[in-house]
């Protein structure tokens, strides 16, 4: 029974990897500016969720104490974001944002090389 679930799941993740994979192919040859602006967009838009450094603001009731959900976790009514301080685990988390900086810019230089040599 479990290996039929895990069958149909497995063939439809591929199957839904291969359609989207060619839709946004296609939709990237025809409409490639509008596609490029909506994809950062939504990239600029999470980053307040993806934030590292913030607090987790809870609900509260009136007497101070914290609102809490079904299964008894506190509710997140927001985040309080800040600038970290300037330390070793801050001085790692920027090396890895410049990391993953540069591997993008690479792999755009590299594919405008190879875009070149086909053409």
């Amino acid at each position: 029974r479990m290996l039929k679930v895990l069958s149909i799941f497995t063939l439809g993740s591929v199957t839904g990897l291969v359609t989207f994979s060619h839709v946004l192919n296609y939709i990237l040859k025809h409409y490639k500016s509008i596609t490029m602006a909506t994809i950062i967009g939504f990239i600029i838009g999470s980053l307040g969720v993806v934030w590292p450094w913030k607090k987790t603001i809870h609900q509260t009731l009136e007497n101070g104490s914290q609102k809490l959900d079904s299964k008894g976790l506190p509710i997140i009514e927001n985040y309080k974001r800040f600038l970290p301080e300037l330390n070793s685990e801050t001085y790692i988390a920027i090396a890895y944002i410049l990391l993953g900086i540069f591997i993008v810019l690479a792999l755009e230089l590299y594919g405008r090389r190879t875009k070149r040599i086909k053409a």
